[in-house]
């Protein structure tokens, strides 16, 4: 009986979020086009190895691009973030920006985007899962590991921490119910005593991490994905 009222929440949770999905105006992923072309390009000139990390996700990743390799050392990583993009996106460009690559780990910041568009903290859920079955029905046996959706003192951004914050949990508990999902957080950690972001971890307009800010997101992502890859390298 229990797995019989499982499924049925299952079943009404996805068409609750399809129903919502018809509110929602996700921009056309094309608009990446140029993007992807380059990192193809670059991987063409390259030849990034396989089996590596493929890390990728909207600012919060692409911001880290020139520090990632030493913030991540000694695990091989490909850096494949794009400013702006939301999980919709990242479905669109799975074959382009994973597939090619073989790797055996995902590391994700997506999410933030979705909830500023429309997203409900369900659909983003939803969206996780649609790119880690997309993924793994080509690669079953690679990992994901997913950054927490960060909180921002950016006046538009603040106002949907709360949805931000039940994603991350909904996509918590995801992850620990699945041995190849693990969620990192990195949200808590830029939280003061009040609740609040902490001013001092961001940039002037509130919006992303200064370098203050990326020295705890390192170390919140190191402490988990030096761990569970370093057996892999």
């Amino acid at each position: 009986m229990n797995i019989i009222l499982s499924v049925l929440f299952i079943l009404a949770l996805a068409n609750n979020v399809q129903a919502q999905d018809a509110m929602i105006s996700y921009p056309d992923p094309s608009r990446f086009e140029d993007v992807i072309s380059a990192f193809e390009k670059e991987a063409k000139k390259k030849r990034p190895p396989r089996k590596a990390i493929v890390c990728s996700g909207s600012s919060g990743m692409s911001q880290w691009h020139d520090q990632l390799y030493d913030d991540l050392a000694p695990l091989t990583v490909i850096p494949r973030g794009f400013a702006g993009s939301n999980l919709n996106d990242q479905i669109y460009f799975a074959d382009r920006i994973y597939i090619p690559y073989r790797p055996r780990a995902v590391m994700l910041y997506q999410g933030e985007n979705d909830i500023s568009l429309g997203a409900s903290p369900e659909q983003v859920l939803m969206k996780f899962r649609e790119l880690v079955q997309n993924i793994r029905s080509k690669l079953p046996k690679v990992r994901f590991y997913f950054i927490s959706i960060k909180p921002s003192p950016s006046p538009n951004r603040w106002g949907l921490w709360p949805k931000m914050e039940e994603a991350n949990l909904l996509i918590e508990k995801e992850c620990a119910d699945n041995e190849y999902l693990n969620f990192i957080d990195v949200a808590s950690l830029l939280l003061g005593q009040e609740g609040k972001p902490k001013r001092k971890f961001f940039d002037k307009n509130g919006l992303y991490l200064n370098s203050k800010g990326y020295q705890i997101w390192r170390e919140a992502v190191r402490s988990v994905i030096i761990e569970g890859e370093w057996p892999h390298e």
